[in-house]
């Protein structure tokens, strides 16, 4: 979680929380607009079990087929296109949006 977090601030222009000229940065519009539009997401678009999940549920989730996106590493890959997997040749990966 805290790497997606830190990625929707820095994408919507809300600082890296110490900045290279040491300041702290994370109390700002944008920071705060990016997790609050990430928060109203659980529940809605995500099921509100989603902020307990670690990343090998997550990867159950997907490959399960009961997902429409997932962020993963490279190696979720593998068990994606196993033999066997329902969701085998059915998507792509891309880069995460920025904000």
């Amino acid at each position: 979680m805290t790497c997606n977090a830190l990625e929707w601030q820095a994408s919507d222009g809300g600082g890296q929380i110490i900045e290279r000229d040491s300041t702290i940065s994370v109390n700002n519009a944008q920071a705060i607009r990016a997790w609050q539009r990430a928060a109203r997401w659980v529940g809605s678009i995500s099921p509100p079990s989603v902020v307990g999940y670690k990343e090998w549920d997550a990867m159950n989730v997907w490959v399960a087929g009961e997902a429409a996106f997932m962020r993963n590493w490279p190696i979720a890959d593998a068990d994606s296109q196993a033999a066997g997997s329902p969701i085998r040749n059915k998507f792509d990966m891309t880069l995460l949006p920025g904000g």
